[in-house]
């Protein structure tokens, strides 16, 4: 076996697996997405963003679980 996708996380991962490799990486938001795409978001959801940046997922629930 032998990677061939660019980026090395799940997301490429999982689709070079389906036999989808990548010739360039995807791009991450490690500060979370930007404020127009947050705003699209909620219009079109009609809810509020309450964690916009990555976390374990224990961290957010502890964190944010009651709103």
């Amino acid at each position: 076996m032998q990677e061939f996708s660019a980026g090395k996380d799940s997301l490429n991962g999982h689709w070079e697996m389906m036999g989808a490799s990548l010739k360039e990486s995807l791009d991450t938001f490690p500060n979370g997405f930007l404020s127009w795409l947050i705003h699209k978001i909620e219009t079109f959801s009609n809810r509020k963003v309450i964690l916009n940046r990555p976390a374990a997922i224990l961290t957010a629930i502890k964190n944010f679980g009651q709103q």
